[in-house]
């Protein structure tokens, strides 16, 4: 939903592929990805990340996407993520996830730790830092959080195969 133009518009794939991607900063998910690749994880042995020890794996995601894992050696839990993938702007990039900040959360009978911060950084560069105040696993949005406004208008998907249409303005051209 655009909040400016209050147009509702079907997500396009592209953006679907994105949403998946940013996925990759839950460790639930990372570690069921990698155990549904696991004929494709890599140990890469152990390293300091941020001057402590941690023991490194990669796998590959079933797009093709290489994904890199840090876990804290003293603790076991995923301290950095990273993938490299091209980037429509700056080429083959690595994404690094930095998470942080890991408390217990309720989730049914027992409690789980996870991440209360994710640093994302493309390419050198910090893109996106998230603090999470609180984290309820399994909680669901809240009613109506994503209706969109009753006076958003509804644009339609396109038809599969619309797309540009290419125009020969001469030979060699």
């Amino acid at each position: 939903h655009n909040m400016i133009t209050k147009v509702v518009t079907p997500m396009a794939p592209s953006a679907l592929s994105n949403s998946r991607a940013n996925m990759r900063r839950d460790p639930a998910v990372l570690l069921l990805l990698a155990n549904e690749r696991a004929e494709t994880l890599r140990s890469l042995g152990e390293d300091k990340v941020e001057g402590r020890p941690h023991r490194l794996v990669t796998f590959s995601a079933a797009d093709g996407t290489q994904v890199g894992l840090a876990f804290d050696a003293a603790t076991g839990l995923v301290s950095r993520v990273q993938t490299l993938a091209d980037n429509s702007i700056l080429g083959d990039t690595l994404t690094e996830t930095v998470l942080s900040d890991y408390r217990d959360v309720q989730a049914g009978a027992a409690r789980v730790r996870l991440p209360h911060r994710a640093q994302t950084i493309v390419g050198g560069e910090t893109t996106q830092d998230l603090t999470y105040a609180t984290i309820a696993v399994n909680a669901g949005p809240g009613a109506g959080l994503l209706d969109p406004p009753v006076d958003a208008e509804t644009v339609p998907a396109a038809p599969p195969g619309s797309g540009v249409v290419l125009t020969k303005l001469g030979e060699d051209v």
